[in-house]
């Protein structure tokens, strides 16, 4: 199996490439550069390619009007670009990486980043109409790990509980949903496996899937899981910040369970790892 992946720099695209790789995978990494325009031609020599695996993204959870033309071109333009020489490639199949974050409770994208997105689908729906490119969404939440750069919440609990500094957050009632990033990238690997292997259960049109947690917590009960995993409390200002605009208080998915998939690292086990991971690695850094 060969395929096409974007976004392979990213903490859970580097993943994906190392995991792909380490099955005899071959991959082929494709970035944002000056020669985006043609895209099929600089790869024309790496056909045949049997599918690809989207995972480039710009995210903002709210935009000024100078990031707008920002996150056009890497949410549509530059996905519309993958899209297209991936049929001229002769790929047969196409993941992309969505976001809960398209579909609000009133069903409406929550900001521009979630509505760039929904574009997106909208255009693979035309590549699969048109050119018989089979393509479905993998709905993501939020991720977690090891050696995350990411400012995301995880991490900003592990510098918190660290320096002992007060984090101001919202009230804590909105639900969440963390994966640790091993458990998300065995999700793309599987999919990706069932649409190259043609498995019946994946029919290719345009369906999402989502990755169901075992638990489903609140940000408040999912902060109590990581101070019982460090015997700490968290320095948390709890209600010291609004609620962000449009915030989702309860996670609603789209879609289907991906088949075959099924969390294997539960929060208490994840967390562990990440502060264990954090202070052999980011403390000292932190300290001096």
């Amino acid at each position: 199996m060969k395929i096409l992946l974007t976004g392979a720099t990213g903490f859970l695209g580097s993943a994906l490439l190392h995991k792909l790789t380490d099955l005899g995978i071959d991959v082929v990494v494709v970035g944002r550069t000056a020669s985006d325009n043609c895209l099929s031609d600089g790869l024309s020599h790496e056909k045949p390619i049997d599918g690809c695996v989207h995972l480039a993204t710009c995210y903002l959870p709210s935009h000024t009007e100078e990031q707008i033309q920002d996150l056009i071109e890497s949410n549509v333009l530059f996905g519309t670009r993958i899209a297209e020489a991936a049929v001229k490639l002769g790929c047969k199949w196409f993941i992309n990486a969505a976001t809960f974050w398209q579909h609000a409770s009133d069903g409406a994208p929550v900001n521009l980043y979630a509505a760039t997105k929904e574009a997106f689908q909208d255009v693979l729906a035309y590549y699969n109409t048109a050119q018989g490119l089979k393509f479905a969404n993998l709905e993501l939440t939020d991720t977690y790990g090891e050696n995350d750069p990411r400012k995301k919440l995880v991490n900003l609990w592990c510098k918190a509980l660290y320096t002992k500094t007060s984090l101001p957050m919202s009230q804590g009632r909105q639900e969440v949903e963390l994966l640790h990033r091993d458990d998300v990238v065995a999700a793309f690997v599987g999919l990706s496996q069932m649409l190259n292997s043609g498995d019946v259960r994946i029919a290719g049109h345009g369906e999402t899937y989502y990755l169901p947690v075992k638990e489903r917590l609140t940000l408040r009960q999912v902060a109590a899981v990581f101070e019982r995993v460090t015997g700490d409390a968290l320095p948390i200002k709890w209600g010291a910040r609004p609620e962000r605009a449009r915030e989702i208080m309860r996670i609603e998915h789209r879609g289907d369970p991906l088949p075959g998939w099924e969390q294997r690292i539960v929060l208490e086990e994840g967390f562990r790892r990440v502060y264990a991971w954090f202070k052999n690695n980011v403390a000292s850094v932190i300290r001096a």
